[in-house]
């Protein structure tokens, strides 16, 4: 038997209000998912055939109990361990570059080492494009950084000592990590 559809097509139910209740619930329990995406805020172009990969390499990071909370809920209802992990593949947003896939596997942070820009790549900035899913194909959703700025390899006569340490920082809401080739500032 067919479900039975009412209303006009394309309309929406109306909002349903946040209760007291409602929001006593959430506080208790408290099941908040976020994805955090740690990156350098410039990204130096590659040339030719060379690789040169995002140095720090971004990392993402699940924070939040509510990961777990998602993955026993799911495992509950029948799904396997496998089909209750999540998976997320990275990439640099509008390109032809293949998305790479992350290893989260039983950790709450990955890392992208093998992310690079190539010089046929035009663009004098971008963003990092991450995509999420469970293992059993339930999207979890496209998550994007903050604008990263190409940078193209300073001539030596150029290399001003301002620019010589190649200074890279990480962005975060609320903390800033200094890091040079040479290890950390």
């Amino acid at each position: 038997m067919a479900p039975v559809v009412t209303g006009k097509f394309g309309e929406r139910p109306p909002p349903k209000r946040l209760t007291r209740e409602a929001m006593r619930n959430y506080l208790k329990e408290r099941g908040d998912q976020t994805v955090l995406i740690l990156h350098a805020k410039v990204a130096q172009k590659s040339y030719g055939n060379e690789k040169r990969f995002f140095c720090p390499p971004p990392c993402v990071y699940l924070m939040g109990s509510g990961w777990k909370k998602k993955k026993e809920q799911m495992e509950r209802d029948g799904c396997s361990e496998q089909e209750s992990q999540p998976c997320a593949f990275i990439g640099i947003g509008n390109s032809d570059q293949e998305m790479q896939q992350l290893n989260l596997e039983g950790k709450n942070y990955c890392t992208a080492k093998t992310l690079y820009i190539s010089d046929s790549d035009k663009r004098k900035h971008f963003m990092l494009s991450v995509k999420m899913f469970y293992g059993n194909s339930d999207d979890i959703g496209v998550f994007l950084s903050k604008r990263i700025k190409v940078i193209s390899k300073p001539s030596k006569k150029k290399q001003s000592l301002k620019n010589a340490d190649y200074i890279k920082t990480f962005r975060t809401d609320c903390m800033h990590c200094l890091r040079n080739k040479g290890g950390s500032v």
